[in-house]
């Protein structure tokens, strides 16, 4: 606990010491940290789990490069695969990875972004979008996260 300050009494160094270390343990405590700090857990006994931090990854997918979905017809309804590269994020484990979609106006007619079942690992994926209309060009977000 933290010494009070009683108006009047002076302000000593070892008081503000204390304060200064008591700010410091309670932002510890909090989670909030800014770019470039360090965090150091000296002198606790964690329990594997006890920590879990999550990693985040966006980019886009197809290596930035727009996505060209062939207009759909009775004889033309397959679906255009996409790379998913995250491997800048370093990850060690399987992330999840979400998908959205930047179209041109008014050219909105195809099927939401999946990711093919079986191809995520912890540095890339494979995605695949249908079309349902004329041809179009699409550009595919993601961000990974890594649980």
């Amino acid at each position: 606990m933290s010494q009070t300050f009683n108006d009047g009494d002076p302000i000593d160094a070892s008081t503000l010491q204390n304060l200064k270390t008591e700010v410091a343990r309670a932002l510890a405590l909090s989670g909030v940290t800014t770019s470039g700090s360090t965090i150091t857990l000296e002198g606790r006994s964690l329990n594997p789990g006890d920590i879990v931090a999550k990693k985040f990854y966006a980019g886009l997918a197809n290596d930035g490069k727009s996505l060209s979905l062939p207009a759909t017809s009775a004889s033309n309804k397959n679906a255009v695969e996409f790379d998913i590269d995250y491997s800048a994020a370093n990850f060690t484990k399987k992330p999840f990875i979400a998908l959205t979609v930047a179209s041109e106006s008014n050219k909105t007619q195809f099927y939401p972004p999946v990711i093919v079942r079986g191809s995520v690992g912890i540095s890339s994926a494979k995605g695949q979008i249908q079309n349902n209309g004329p041809a179009r060009s699409l550009i595919i977000h993601f961000i990974a996260i890594q649980m």
